[in-house]
């Protein structure tokens, strides 16, 4: 079955108890994978309670007619962060994906211009960009620069990330609780919210916006931030806090 990848929310908010230069906003990013229209506030589902999403649709603006360039993960984020339609990044399904950004465009494949969004706002709008879990096709290869050249001196899109750390033995114990053996879902433990990548990246993105607002961050002197956070629910494997249920 193939895979359709949604961008479900890109919020731009003008946090002004943040922000260092009222003239400047800070933006919020959030990407949800594999999510469609299954939204309380869209009622594509009956079954489906989002309180927390539906929240911020009401106090926003909700696009219900907005498409994406692919529909697969790999070519519409791709297409998405460097601003160009999938014929020229030649990134047309998961399979065509190299496997870090920069290498699907080269002057071999006709494609070398490349500029991304949180690139041009960090090294030309003088903002602190960070990015949390999947931002990029993985969390692991979200066209940062992994060099030991200072966080205030990085090169490609972001200033600095968050990944979760080592999975494995996490997930080992998740699989335990596997309802199905063909597909992987579950209730586990509500002692283990904790440790599941959303819930890691969600304290991540708060830690985040507090030491930017207390003035902890070294935010290298920007202006204002650009903050992305990925998250993979409900992509599979899915397994939730018995709380939920």
């Amino acid at each position: 079955m193939q895979r359709y990848w949604l961008t479900v929310l890109f919020v731009s908010i003008c946090i002004n108890l943040l922000a260092q230069s009222p003239s400047k906003p800070n933006f919020i990013v959030i990407y949800v994978d594999d999510l469609n229209d299954y939204l309380g506030i869209l009622e594509g589902h009956p079954q489906t309670i989002t309180p927390n999403i539906d929240a911020i649709g009401a106090s926003g603006i909700n696009f219900t007619n907005s498409h994406t360039n692919a529909p697969g993960c790999a070519p519409a984020r791709t297409s998405f962060f460097s601003g160009k339609d999938c014929e020229y990044t030649q990134v047309v399904n998961n399979h065509d994906y190299f496997s870090r950004f920069r290498m699907n465009f080269s002057e071999a494949r006709g494609n070398e211009l490349v500029y991304t969004l949180p690139e041009i706002l960090k090294d030309s709008g003088n903002y602190y960009t960070y990015a949390i879990n999947k931002a990029y096709h993985t969390s692991q290869e979200n066209d940062f620069d992994i060099t030991s050249t200072p966080t205030c001196e990085k090169s490609q899109s972001w200033n600095d990330t968050f990944k979760p750390g080592e999975r494995e033995s996490f997930d080992s114990i998740c699989n335990t609780f596997a309802d199905y053996s063909d597909y992987n879902w579950g209730i586990i433990p509500n002692e283990l919210e904790d440790s599941l990548v959303d819930r890691a990246g969600t304290d991540a993105a708060i830690n985040f916006i507090q030491s930017y607002a207390d003035g902890s961050l070294d935010d290298c002197g920007k202006d204002a931030f650009f903050l992305t956070i990925g998250y993979f629910r409900p992509h599979t494997p899915r397994y939730f806090p018995e709380s939920f249920f």
